[in-house]
């Protein structure tokens, strides 16, 4: 999802007034689990609170909100980092500094149903993804050939 400061800066105000924000999603980088279309609600988190395989809404340098999920964190140079990725994509996002984490995922809304982030199914999806890589390639090939279809 594209933003602008003003826009990251507005969602930051109403997670801090509210403690949470429900965001639409946008694109395939987290297919199945989260589908373009599903409302995704986030809770307030600081980034020391992650666990591996949570998923969290943070902020680029570049002013776009990004879902992914938290791989690890990584000390360069003294300075400490969160390492992101999406289930479809091969490679890790750019490292994340802690002021650009806004939130955690606690629910997806798909259609009329409310899915937890810390159901049994979603557990298991994020452990199978985060040990299996082979299933983030085979997912991109999927979506690719999917895609080439519709052409």
């Amino acid at each position: 999802m594209l933003a602008d400061q003003e826009a990251v800066h507005l969602i930051s105000n109403v997670m801090k007034k509210h403690k949470w924000i429900d965001l639409p999603a946008q694109g395939t980088s987290m297919f199945p689990y989260i589908q373009d279309g599903d409302v995704c609600t986030f809770v307030t988190c600081s980034p020391a609170e992650l666990q591996k395989g949570d998923t969290a809404l943070y902020h680029t340098v570049q002013g776009k909100l990004v879902t992914h999920r938290f791989v690890k964190k990584q000390t360069i140079n003294d300075d400490t980092f969160y390492m992101f990725k999406g289930d479809t994509n091969l490679g890790f996002d750019e490292p994340i500094r802690d002021q650009q984490v806004i939130g955690k995922l606690i629910y997806i809304k798909r259609r009329s149903k409310r899915i937890s982030a810390g159901s049994v199914r979603c557990i298991l999806w994020s452990k199978a993804i985060l040990s299996l890589p082979y299933l983030s390639q085979w997912l991109r090939s999927y979506l690719n050939s999917r895609d080439t279809v519709r052409i």
